[in-house]
């Protein structure tokens, strides 16, 4: 059974709704809550922060990233079939993890991506021959040679279904991608988290602190842009589950997003993140205690999207859930 909120008649007038409505952190957000909209988020974008500070000031998450000579760089792989994708990104001291190059092949299979990602990554001298389509990827986009230097380091994640068995063995008995990169030398780290773990720390490096979020793209990730700034949108809730926590997949941004999930969910815990969120959230009481008494009390609604995004509608991430 459902009842409206305007079943009661002291909640029709329109100065209830908008106290109702400043109550709540995003117009969806009321919608679901007070008008029974369980599809309010259908077709929104899945990070709603970063697609409104692109659209005011791209230069905030969208910046140039130089790449550190004998920096350990961070590759995360997602295995699409025939689009497959890779992400190269280094982590800061200060726990900024700065993405440095894209890598989303179309039509190309598992053994011409491992080497065409080898090459680029300066651990292997050419593509061979054999591997046409690899050959073709790499003029296309490192014409100039390797993106990083000899000798750089790397740790590779990716995600379980790097080890699912395919039903036709590789050229040397492999039976799924995991060996295939196994047996050009690419050490994979399995990432066995839930979806909603990496797009819970990426929605936490997306904040603010101290002026600056936590993850910074370079603008030659064109794909991933495009993706994380409005391509990338929620699927459509029912009202078994109003708040739909699954990305909808697209056939162009879904790859590099899961390849950027893997890898941040590979070096950095969630446990971090609660610690980073809860100082956040420590200081603004420290700042709500120290207030003039005689000041009006603090107003939560749409203003202040900015100081707490997201925290109360996204999917709450629970204590050994991992």
């Amino acid at each position: 059974m459902e009842i409206h909120f305007t079943a009661d008649p002291d909640k029709r007038t329109p100065e209830w709704k908008a106290r109702a409505l400043n109550s709540m952190p995003d117009l969806q957000s009321f919608n679901r809550e007070f008008m029974i909209d369980w599809t309010s988020t259908s077709g929104q974008p899945f990070y709603p922060l970063m697609y409104r500070k692109f659209v005011e000031e791209r230069t905030y998450y969208i910046r140039p990233q130089e790449i550190t000579p004998n920096a350990l760089v961070y590759r995360g792989f997602d295995f699409g079939f025939h689009r497959p994708a890779c992400v190269f990104a280094h982590q800061a001291s200060d726990g900024t993890v700065r993405v440095l190059r894209e890598f989303c092949p179309k039509e190309i299979d598992v053994y011409e991506f491992r080497d065409a990602v080898r090459f680029i990554s300066a651990e292997l001298a050419e593509v061979p021959p054999k591997h046409k389509r690899a050959r073709a990827w790499v003029e296309r986009v490192a014409n100039d040679g390797p993106w990083f230097p000899k000798g750089t380091k790397f740790l590779n994640f990716c995600g379980v279904e790097a080890k699912k068995i395919s039903s036709i063995t590789g050229d040397h008995g492999e039976l799924n991608d995991f060996e295939v990169f196994e047996g050009g030398k690419v050490a994979l780290n399995i990432v066995n988290q839930r979806v909603s773990a990496g797009t819970y720390i990426l929605r936490n490096l997306q904040k603010d602190y101290d002026g600056a979020p936590r993850l910074l793209i370079d603008p030659s990730c064109t794909t991933l842009i495009a993706g994380m700034c409005g391509g990338l949108t929620f699927g459509e809730g029912t009202k078994a589950t109003p708040l739909d926590d699954e990305i909808a997949v697209h056939p162009e941004y879904s790859h590099i997003h899961d390849a950027l999930r893997y890898l941040v969910t590979g070096i950095i815990n969630v446990s971090d993140v609660k610690q980073m969120a809860n100082a956040g959230l420590a200081a603004k009481e420290k700042e709500v205690r120290t207030r003039d008494p005689k000041a009006p009390p603090p107003r939560r609604g749409p203003a202040d999207m900015d100081r707490l995004e997201d925290l109360p509608f996204y999917a709450s991430i629970e204590d050994g859930e991992w």
